[in-house]
């Protein structure tokens, strides 16, 4: 037997991210009481800045037909034109807080070009933006009276008899014992599923729990299919992520014969190429079998000044030093790697899911990239939708008060019974493992429907597996089964996704569909779990649902 601790909060908000925290303190200021809940590592601390149209010649209208075109024509208008209207607000806001954005001697924003947009706009601090806003929302949260805990694993969240959510069961695995969290609103702020795939760039966390969590919970998931990847991270000696704007300036992609493969498509070279395309190619040639020993293909930079890489990108190249390679010297393999999750949670312009009283903000919210994001707009996101998520769930809450919960209460109450802190950890490693070469092996860049039935069938396979290990009353046991199913689920919605989509659009390619198909696919897909099973529909974009 485990302790049981009941909490009561307005809002709880599943993350800490930025997009979590900024959630919380928008709650918080409308007068909510707030809990803030996290798994583990964010993938914030990775965002360089965040667009907003506050340059001289931008405008709304410019940012909001960059965005949507950049999405394939396939993103929420709705959703792009509330991340566009709102962007410039969300950066007076943070810089309130505290975050001291670049600055030229004019006293106007310093602004970067972001991949994708027609004008300069991508807002920073130097390049620790993420972890100077995070600091600054932190300090604000306390300040303001804010509960935050971290190592808790929700593994269910709760809905009254009429379906409204009203809490949720987790597990704190620092003090061992089980949480019954009553809540008048729930926020999703949990981050992508990037820990599903192998060598990812994201902390292998992220394992998707956000989405498995609405899926079960009976929200809506959209655009699953839409899986972003960083075409060129180093896959040996040791995985490092690289930025593509360096082949801009000379670098270079060979395969296995010494062939500048992305010249075929690309004359003007691989700097010419977008990220979802140079993703593309460099997993076609080595599924051609023209890759390099270690799964990849050869990254040259050694025509690039020299001082153009020691200085201008020198994080870049102590990184690599450190591991034995000189970018200047040598080439090194690079392969894709799974970044960012586009599609998520289906929201209205409330955030609310499909789920009354469940709201969701960041990557694990869908319909605001479509097929495609262009570069700066993660970060636009996690503080846009965070403060609106935050805001509408606190207005929700105050609406309806407490809920009882009886039948929670005893599952919670038996499941707290059944478990004990002590006990060996089962064999999850392996599952995960399993799960993650599957995903990037089958459901990776390039797709095609023999790989995507093999993928699913697997998965299946794989969740009832660890379904059936018998946890032996253990608490460890008991979170790392909850997890694995997590990790099927949502790579079972990717496939699925996937296999539907007959089209390649964005970043979703197709081997036996290589072709853009506006006339059968200008459309979202939608998952959703109906009494246990996966139900799929497909609905024009506008189309309510």
């Amino acid at each position: 037997m485990i302790p049981l601790q009941e909490i009561q909060t307005d809002v709880l908000v599943i993350g800490a991210g930025i997009s979590g925290l900024r959630a919380g303190l928008s709650a918080r200021c409308a007068g909510a009481s707030v809990l803030i809940v996290s798994k583990g590592a964010a993938a914030s601390p990775g965002v360089i800045g965040f667009n907003a149209p506050v340059g001289p010649d931008d405008s709304v209208q410019s940012f909001f037909e960059d965005t949507f075109k950049g999405s394939i024509e396939l993103a929420n208008p709705a959703l792009v034109r509330l991340l566009t209207e709102n962007a410039a607000a969300a950066a007076v806001g943070m810089e309130s807080l505290g975050l001291r954005l670049d600055r030229m001697r004019d006293g106007a924003w310093h602004l970067q070009k972001a991949l994708g947009c027609s004008h300069p706009r991508l807002l920073h601090q130097e390049n620790r933006t993420a972890r100077v806003g995070m600091a600054a929302l932190k300090r604000a949260l306390a300040k303001g009276g804010a509960i935050t805990r971290r190592d808790i694993f929700v593994v269910e969240l709760l809905t009254t008899r009429e379906g409204v959510m009203s809490g949720a069961l987790a597990v704190d695995v620092r003090e061992r014992k089980i949480l019954f969290i009553r809540a008048g609103a729930v926020i999703l702020a949990s981050g992508g599923g990037g820990g599903i795939y192998a060598g990812g760039t994201y902390p292998k966390s992220l394992t998707g729990d956000g989405y498995a969590l609405a899926f079960r919970a009976g929200a809506e998931l959209v655009d699953m299919e839409f899986v972003q990847f960083e075409p060129c991270h180093c896959v040996y000696p040791k995985r490092l992520g690289l930025s593509t704007t360096l082949f801009a300036h000379g670098g270079r992609l060979v395969n296995a014969r010494n062939e500048r493969f992305v010249l075929k498509q690309y004359p003007a070279g691989e700097g010419a190429a977008p990220k979802d395309a140079l993703a593309r190619l460099v997993a076609l040639e080595i599924r051609a079998g023209l890759g390099t020993e270690h799964g990849g293909v050869w990254c040259d930079l050694t025509d690039i000044p020299k001082k153009f890489i020691t200085e201008g990108h020198s994080a870049y190249y102590r990184l690599f030093l450190k591991h034995g390679i000189d970018l200047t010297k040598q080439r090194f393999e690079v392969g894709p790697a799974a970044h960012t999750f586009l599609g998520g949670v289906a929201i209205n312009t409330r955030c609310e899911s499909t789920v009354p009283g469940l709201f969701a903000a960041g990557e694990v919210a869908g319909g605001v990239h479509g097929a495609n994001r262009i570069g700066g707009n993660a970060g636009t996101e996690i503080h846009v939708f965070g403060a609106i998520a935050g805001a509408n769930a606190a207005a929700h809450a105050k609406s309806r008060g407490a809920r009882t919960l009886r039948d929670a209460a005893r599952r919670a109450e038996k499941l707290a019974a059944s478990l004990s802190a002590k006990g060996r950890s089962g064999r999850w490693n392996v599952f995960s493992k399993s799960i993650r070469e599957l995903m990037t092996s089958k459901v990776g860049v390039a797709r095609d429907e023999a790989e995507l039935h093999e993928a699913l069938g697997k998965l299946k396979k794989i969740g009832d597996e660890a379904a059936g290990v018998e946890c032996e009353n253990s608490l460890e046991n008991f979170v790392g089964q909850i997890e694995i199913q997590n990790m099927a689920r949502v790579g079972a919605c990717v496939a699925e996704a996937a296999l539907r989509r007959r089209e390649s659009r964005g970043v979703h390619y197709r081997c036996d569909y290589p072709k853009r198909d506006d006339a059968h696919w200008k459309k979202n897909i939608y998952l959703r779990q109906i009494d246990g099973r996966m139900r799929v529909s497909s609905r024009k974009k506008g189309a309510s649902a």
